[in-house]
Formats: structure tokens, C-alpha cells, sequence
């Protein structure tokens, strides 16, 4: 059983203010909260789950080590930002604030201004299925600990490094040192994006940007690439 004080706080956590606030973010469902106890344990304050989710996952309950609180399937649904709640509810701290360093011959997105909390969910899965090591947010992209972006991204949050700041700084200082990285802005009438597939590629390693839905990349950030590149248009 869980306190009115509890659910008020769970339920809270839907707005960026209160998740600043408070420090902490809500992740849903079975296999999110799995992927969040094998790898983000670290950041876990507590498991809010059924008991036929209790019972399923004995190991997950043992990892998690005295932080699962069972609750009823009623109190499930009052605490779910989920039109369908699902079994489980995870509470986590956000990760702790790390500055990621460009390193030669690995990969980088860098994201500015991405609105739809689905979209930046689809990013980081995209940039952990291959591999990026790093993910660079402008500071007026959606919040990652957004609820929809958290189940978008399907586990790939607690995997992906992150850190939201000024682009424009960072391509700056990427362009002064002397082992700067190549940086390629997407833009339309890029140059072909496969003459990137070849293996001088691969040994440098680069930052891949992608700008707003709507307006794309803005002219300052483009101004500040290597590169511009974009996918060929056949039709």
C-alpha cells in the first residue's frame, strides 16, 4: 500500500518542473523498469510493483535489495501516467552530470532543438543500436526524463551518455583542437551521406548534428561544420 503523498508525487513527476524539483523521474513497465534494474541500479530509488510482477521477477526484486513496495492493481492505475498501466513503476534519480569527451575515431549526435518527446525517444535508441558514444542536447530540446520520451527510448536512456549545453560551444572547441573532430551538418542538398561509408570514416569518427522537425539546423550550427550531408533524393 502507498501514501495519497506518494501517488501525488508520482503523479507530479509528468511536469518538468516538479522532476527538477524533486530530482527524480518515472519510468513504466516491465520491460523498461528491467532494462532500468540491470542498467541504471545506481540511479533506482524505488519500485513501485504488483505482485504478479513481484512474483515473475524474483532475481529483479532481489537486485533491487529492499526498494520494491508492492502495490494493488487500483493503485497502480492512480499512480500510471500510462493509459494502460503495466504491472511495474520505477522511480530513478537522473544521472549523474558528466562532461563527455571527443575522443578520435568514435561517433556523436548532437540534436538541437528536438520538440517531440517520440522523436528524441527514437534518437537514443537509434544512437545506442549503433553504437554512438555520446548524445549532445541543445538546452532547448525536450527533456529526456520527459515520461513519453523515457518510454519512447525503450531502455536506451539508461544506456546512452547524455548532456545538454550550448552546440554552438561545442563545435567550436571541436574545430580548435588540432585533433578536432569532422562534424556533418543534415541538411537538404547535403552531399550524399553514403560517400561517409568508407573506412577513412571509420578511423576518425565524427559528429553526426540533426536539427529542429520543423526548421532543421540553424545556419549558425551549419556555418560551424566540416560537413554537410544529407539523404539522396531518388523520386
Amino acid at each position: 500500500m502507498i501514501s495519497k503523498a506518494k501517488i501525488s508525487l508520482v503523479r507530479s513527476l509528468e511536469q518538468k518542473k516538479f522532476r527538477q524539483q524533486e530530482q527524480l523521474y518515472v519510468a513504466e513497465g516491465v520491460r523498461i523498469v528491467s532494462e532500468a534494474i540491470l542498467h541504471a541500479r545506481e540511479q533506482l530509488v524505488e519500485v513501485l510493483a504488483t505482485t504478479a510482477w513481484i512474483e515473475q521477477h524474483t532475481e529483479y526484486v532481489r537486485l533491487c535489495d529492499g526498494i520494491v513496495t508492492e502495490i494493488s492493481g487500483k493503485e497502480l492505475e492512480r499512480i500510471s501516467l500510462l493509459h494502460t498501466p503495466n504491472e511495474v513503476v520505477a522511480l530513478l534519480r537522473p544521472k549523474p552530470h558528466t562532461e563527455i569527451a571527443l575522443e578520435r575515431g568514435k561517433f556523436y549526435l548532437a540534436l538541437e532543438r528536438i520538440q517531440d518527446p517520440g522523436n528524441m525517444g527514437t534518437l537514443l535508441r537509434i544512437a545506442d543500436w549503433f553504437g554512438f558514444s555520446g548524445v549532445f542536447c541543445s538546452s532547448d530540446s525536450v527533456d529526456v526524463y520527459n515520461p513519453k520520451v523515457v518510454q519512447s527510448a525503450m531502455g536506451s536512456l539508461f544506456r546512452v551518455p547524455l548532456q545538454y549545453g550550448d552546440l554552438s560551444d561545442l563545435l567550436r572547441s571541436n574545430a580548435a583542437n588540432s585533433e578536432g573532430l569532422p562534424s556533418w551538418a543534415t541538411v537538404v542538398g547535403g552531399e550524399n551521406l553514403w560517400a561517409l561509408d568508407k573506412e577513412e570514416t571509420a578511423a576518425t569518427g565524427g559528429i553526426l548534428l540533426i536539427g529542429n522537425e520543423g526548421g532543421g539546423l540553424s545556419e549558425d550550427l551549419v556555418d560551424l561544420c566540416s560537413h554537410r550531408i544529407g539523404i539522396p533524393s531518388y523520386g
